[in-house]
């Protein structure tokens, strides 16, 4: 999968610096014990219903719950 933009705008643009929807990708890096997250492109904001938000954090801390069960 690609990460990055794709051009679409699923809210709308929100203002001039909207580059619109991006695909990301949520790791954990067992080597250097890291939670990483892959945006393929630079960004200086990001925003997203608080639904999506949700589902963002979830996916976050569910990487965490990982790194600290790979740990046992």
């Amino acid at each position: 999968m690609k990460f990055g933009a794709t051009g679409k705008f699923p809210a709308g643009k929100l203002n001039e610096t909207d580059k619109g929807e991006i695909v990301c990708g949520i790791s954990y890096d067992m080597e250097n014990d890291l939670i990483r997250i892959e945006f393929g492109t630079p960004l200086t904001w990001m925003a997203m219903e608080p639904e999506h938000a949700a589902d963002f954090a979830n996916t976050i801390l569910n990487k965490v719950k990982l790194s600290n069960a790979l740990k046992l």
